[in-house]
């Protein structure tokens, strides 16, 4: 199953993340619990998710086209590749 594929916006008081706030129905994919500047941060953290997911999808497919054609690469690169791949896997539910 994927992801809602929009982009997702946190509401005025800072407590729910909703996919569109261009209509009067509100979709609302979490609800943010705590007080103030932590549950702003943690509210813009899951706001961001699409968009890390994205990034770290291409980011993987840059560092295997370095993989391949550098003669550079090292264990660093590989443990870098690695977390993406598992960063990845648990954002789309294969990471059991």
């Amino acid at each position: 199953m994927s992801h809602i594929p929009s982009t997702w916006y946190i509401n005025a008081n800072g407590a729910e993340v909703c996919e569109d706030f261009s209509t009067t129905e509100h979709n609302c994919i979490a609800h943010i619990h705590g007080d103030g500047e932590k549950r702003t941060a943690n509210a813009r953290l899951i706001a961001a998710a699409p968009k890390l997911l994205k990034a770290c999808q291409a980011a993987l497919v840059d560092l295997k086209r370095w993989e391949y054609y550098s003669s550079l690469w090292d264990e660093q690169d590989t443990k870098t590749m690695n977390r993406l791949e598992n960063a990845i896997a648990a954002a789309e539910g294969n990471d059991a």
